[in-house]
């Protein structure tokens, strides 16, 4: 095994080659259809995931490669390009799925996600599809570490990628993939980009740039939280909070299973671009929000105590 590594504030960036097993006890998230889900998928992993200083009880990742955190906390970039879909023709020799499998690693708890044989979008649905897969998989063990794996790729048949763009469109315009991890305000990041021969870390989002080339089977890349418990390594009470249903249409439920700490005070809506959809004044150990006002969409609820702690969590109404 080999590997290299670089080090700056929250995250240390390393990389290396090993092996890769494709998932074999598994749930798949596309239960199915012929096609990835549009939206994205929400999935617990059993634990708090630490990530920029909160704990998120759920991971949301898209089929294409995105990962997204409630504001204010960040996102991650899952060798990122818009746009994977499923080979589901009778023709094709490959069997597509996404999928994931909660387990252990190393002695922790381990969320993995595994694009399976799957394609690109416009390639797929172009008049003359070509039979082309990529196989990776990302990682979130407990303690806020995060690694991608790679898999077998067999990209010589499309004309949707090159070695020295990326994923192209039908305009030659390069789009991904991206590799990497972002606070919310883009102030510390970490992309890895190169050739897999020559990778290298940028810190700089002035300076971001793609995932160029197909990376060797085995190959790994690893974000090593240096900040897995949260700022001063405080624990939030606030993480003792059940909200439910999640999906919903109308109206969510806010609760407080610990039956210490303070009550809930405020609860205030944010959408995806952090704007301030609603404000909430509450006191108590639950509460019930009213979302008949907002349109269909992805939320994010900003929970404040009588202390001043704070959580945020990410919500769906349907």
């Amino acid at each position: 095994m080999s590997a290299g590594s670089f080090a700056q504030n929250t995250y240390d960036v390393s990389w290396g080659t090993g092996t890769y097993d494709t998932l074999s006890n598994f749930t798949s998230l596309v239960n199915g259809m012929p096609y990835m889900p549009f939206d994205a998928v929400s999935i617990d992993p059993g634990f708090d995931f630490p990530f920029y200083g909160d704990a998120m009880d759920s991971i949301v990742v898209y089929a294409d490669g995105y990962t997204e955190f409630p504001y204010p906390s960040g996102e991650i970039f899952l060798f990122a390009a818009d746009g994977f879909e499923l080979h589901t023709r009778a023709s094709s020799s490959k069997r597509s799925d996404w999928r994931y499998q909660i387990t252990t690693e190393r002695g922790l708890d381990v969320l993995k996600i595994e694009w399976r044989n799957v394609g690109i979008m416009e390639d797929i649905e172009s008049n003359s599809p070509s039979d082309h897969s990529i196989n990776y998989q990302a990682w979130f063990f407990e303690n806020g570490d995060i690694e991608v794996h790679f898999g077998d790729f067999d990209l010589a048949n499309t004309k949707y990628f090159s070695d020295t763009a990326g994923f192209i469109d039908s305009g030659g315009d390069s789009y991904g993939p991206w590799l990497g991890i972002a606070d919310s305000l883009y102030n510390d990041v970490y992309y890895v980009s190169g050739y897999d021969s020559a990778l290298f870390r940028i810190t700089e989002e002035d300076s971001s740039d793609i995932f160029y080339g197909i990376p060797q089977k085995g190959r790994y890349v690893r974000f090593t939280n240096k900040k897995p418990i949260g700022i001063n390594d405080i624990p939030n009470p606030l993480s003792h909070l059940r909200l439910y249903p999640n999906p919903t249409t109308n109206f969510i439920k806010i609760e407080l299973d610990d039956v210490q700490g303070s009550d809930i005070s405020q609860i205030d809506i944010f959408d995806l671009n952090g704007k301030l959809m609603a404000q909430n004044r509450v006191q108590g150990r639950a509460s019930l929000i009213d979302l008949t006002g907002l349109p269909r969409g992805f939320y994010t609820l900003s929970i404040t105590n009588t202390d001043g702690q704070q959580i945020h969590r990410r919500i769906a109404r349907n």
